[in-house]
């Protein structure tokens, strides 16, 4: 990014020089060395680029809360009070104007007093591809950056909305955090279900979906036989809307209900058993529809779940009807400080806990959705440089259309024509690499969504409509000028 900021100043630098010729010109004609010429430049580039430090300054303050929630830090104002801070600010400000007034401050000085008076410096340019490649180049970022923002948040949305066999919503979820509170689960239960939009409580020790794998080993004398696992008490079964295939869920706890197990879809086909059966000495007492107990990460893998003890969950499910879950929580927090005062109720959604599986790929869409913002800010400060080049290249010629007859459309479009091709140009590149990067991304996740057409469309159609707008600004403006000004000197 830092590249392309100092190519795009050196570009706007450069347009900016095409405009004063002549009096670059008539400097060099009165005597003007070359290395003064060179100096004058240079200074002048230096200190646009050192003006920029304080607005830049000011970006970077604004910046530091969506730094730190993005990208989980703490950095506070006091960044600007260490000297490697304004140590590394004055190194690019210097690194940014002296390479733009060397550049072009040597390629002006070189050429004679005559070339520049007469303006015949801009026909002996040849830099044309090179400064609409690197305009292609700038748009084919922008492209590849919005498919890969839309692409993070589609996939996010499927992670989160697509969960099968289970329904994860309108459930609170509260943390037992105390001895009493696991003791007394029941009465708290039995509290809340008197409430018209509770729908039904449960307790356990884990409620799906989770982050976290719970490995639970059967143990019998002959092997041992590790399954993903959960911990779950009565109710909690139906609660969360998980289908029942076979068998039934679970019923009261007994004190050998530890020998009765409830294991998933997976489960049953590998080891071709039915409810009933007995697996390594531990009797099945259901068949669940497989789920997704995890993020959509990982695959839906062989699980056991066994019965809780009523009194040591340690959490309490509720599932209520959307219609009033502010009551709800409010008797939560009463009964939670009625049976232990020292703990702190705290209820929160499981949706909302869903969330947090997909923490690291929202940081990241965050990420490149600022990247993608800096990119097509980078890229219309691009095509304003070049656009400026091109069209101080191209007056006189469009003054000569004008005279003859030309309508100022007939002149937007034949300016628009040439730099949409490039950009054109960029999306034939960009589509390929954006869906290469991303297939490879969405590799991560074992249930994904689809890469669909319109990604690239809208990216597409974005990059051409902003370049189209830019251009457009500039050639209207280049076009509606007195074709007087522009043949004055011929």
């Amino acid at each position: 990014m830092l590249f392309i900021a100092i190519l795009n100043y050196i570009f706007l630098t450069k347009a900016k020089i095409l405009s004063r010729l002549t009096e670059i010109g008539a400097k060099k004609a009165l005597g003007a060395s070359n290395n003064i010429i060179r100096k004058q430049v240079l200074l002048e580039s230096n200190m646009i680029s050192a003006l920029s430090l304080m607005p830049a300054a000011i970006i970077i303050i604004i910046g530091i809360p969506f730094i730190n929630s993005t990208l989980q830090k703490t950095v506070g104002e006091e960044v600007f009070g260490m000297w490697q801070t304004w140590g590394m600010l004055v190194a690019v400000t210097l690194l940014t104007g002296t390479l733009s007034g060397i550049f072009i401050g040597t390629n002006i000085s070189r050429t004679s007093a005559v070339v520049l008076l007469t303006g015949k410096m801009q026909r002996q340019q040849k830099s044309h591809k090179l400064n609409h490649s690197f305009l292609s180049f700038h748009f084919a970022i922008f492209i590849i950056l919005v498919v890969s923002v839309f692409t993070f948040k589609k996939q996010i949305n499927y992670g989160l909305t697509n969960f099968k066999a289970i329904d994860p919503n309108n459930v609170l979820v509260c943390e037992l955090n105390s001895p009493e509170l696991q003791k007394q689960a029941q009465v708290i239960q039995n509290e809340l279900e008197q409430n018209p939009n509770v729908i039904s409580t449960a307790g356990s020790s884990f409620i799906p979906p989770f982050n976290a794998f719970l490995p639970i080993k059967l143990r019998t004398e002959e092997e041992t036989v590790r399954f993903d696992g959960l911990i779950m008490g009565k109710g909690m079964i139906p609660l969360l809307g998980m289908e029942i295939i076979d068998g039934e869920a679970f019923g009261e706890f007994k004190q050998d209900g530890r020998t009765n197990i409830i294991i998933n879809e997976s489960t049953a086909l590998e080891y071709n058993i039915k409810a009933g059966d007995l697996l390594n000495g531990f009797t099945v007492r259901g068949i669940v529809k497989d789920f997704n107990a995890h993020s959509m990460h990982s695959l839906i893998q062989p699980m056991v779940i066994l019965q809780q003890h009523p009194e040591k969950m340690r959490l309490l499910a509720v599932k209520t009807n959307g219609k009033d879950d502010k009551s709800i929580i409010e008797t939560i927090d009463r009964l939670v400080t009625q049976i232990s005062p020292e703990s702190v109720s705290e209820v929160i959604y499981l949706t909302d806990e869903i969330n947090q599986f997909y923490e690291r790929e929202q940081n990241q869409a965050k990420l490149i959705t600022a990247f993608s913002l800096l990119s097509i800010s980078l890229a219309i400060m691009g095509l304003f440089g070049v656009v400026l080049i091109t069209i101080s290249k191209r007056t006189k010629e469009i003054g000569i259309r004008k005279v003859n007859g030309a309508r100022v459309t007939e002149v937007v479009e034949m300016l628009n024509k040439d730099f949409l091709i490039w950009v054109i140009i960029s999306v034939v590149v960009a589509v390929p690499a954006a869906w290469y990067a991303m297939n490879r991304w969405l590799e991560n996740f074992a249930y994904q969504t689809s890469l669909s057409w319109w990604l690239f469309a809208i990216a597409g159609v974005l990059a051409l409509a902003i370049a189209l707008l830019t251009v457009s600004f500039q050639s209207y403006k280049a076009a509606t000028r007195n074709p007087v000004d522009s043949l004055r000197y011929e």
